[in-house]
């Protein structure tokens, strides 16, 4: 035990070529630093409209809110706004990012998302 993490190993019926099953390990953590992601709901029709990419989407901004510093190199801010780009593919997610919150705004390909 790590802190206030919690590490516990789950059987998993999955088995190797010698016919032994896997175990993982999985750790789980207490964290009390992650942002509160609030999605407006332009970007919620956004979502909607891309449904297929939607869990991609959502999993990078929940990544982001939890680790800012793993997808350092995906975030740009844009110039006469305060607000910030995060790159995910061909996607473009536009949010604004305060001590607590990420705001989601707007969602949309790499074309379409600066119009």
């Amino acid at each position: 035990m790590i802190g206030n993490a919690t590490e516990f190993v789950v059987p998993c019926k999955k088995s190797t070529p010698r016919n032994r099953s896997l175990e993982i390990n999985i750790t789980i953590c207490d964290i009390e630093d992650v942002k509160r992601v609030i999605i407006l709901p332009p970007a919620a029709k956004d979502l909607r409209r891309y449904r297929a990419d939607a869990g991609r989407l959502i999993a990078k901004i929940e990544a982001y809110a939890s680790a800012p510093e793993t997808l350092a190199n995906n975030i740009k801010s844009l110039k006469g706004s305060t607000a910030l780009r995060l790159r995910v593919g061909e996607f473009r997610i536009i949010f604004e990012e305060t001590s607590d919150e990420i705001i989601v705004t707007k969602i949309a390909p790499r074309g379409s998302v600066y119009d």
